[in-house]
């Protein structure tokens, strides 16, 4: 597990993320401790945890990084949501990123696949989402970290 060292470009990149493109609310004393590592089960990726309240799955999917098959997204988000309550987290969000704006449909018809299919395996979990973005929209020092 590497910690985000403060103030520097990556953990800038991880907050822009967070609060932009997720949408997330969270204050700036959440922001002070950011850890990332790549998770260890060989379908690559970036796992982020900020403040010990949200973690976030980043996952390079199309031309941007492995196939991926909604079966293989369920399972992606099983293994957040256990993680997540594993470490006592109250959020965890799977972050699909694509080659392109034309790519978006695509995945976000397989991302919505994969989340039905994922809310009939477990009881209710509003605390799980999955989000589709362009490489365009990743910031450049998150994208540099992910090889885009």
């Amino acid at each position: 597990m590497t910690k985000a060292a403060k103030g520097n470009a990556l953990e800038g990149a991880i907050k822009e993320l967070v609060t932009g493109a997720l949408g997330c609310q969270c204050p700036d004393e959440v922001f002070e401790i950011i850890e990332h590592d790549v998770p260890g089960d060989g379908i690559g990726g970036l796992l982020v945890r900020v403040g010990g309240r949200l973690m976030v799955r980043l996952l390079p999917v199309g031309k941007m990084g492995g196939a991926t098959r909604p079966g293989k997204l369920v399972d992606t988000l099983q293994d957040g949501r256990t993680e997540r309550d594993r470490k006592g987290f109250n959020r965890f969000r799977l972050v699909l990123i694509c080659g392109s704006d034309d790519e978006l449909d695509k995945w976000g018809r397989i991302a919505d696949e994969a989340m039905a299919s994922f809310k009939d395996t477990v009881d209710s979990d509003d605390r799980v989402h999955i989000h589709v973005l362009a490489s365009e929209n990743v910031p450049k020092a998150l994208g540099a970290k992910l090889g885009l």
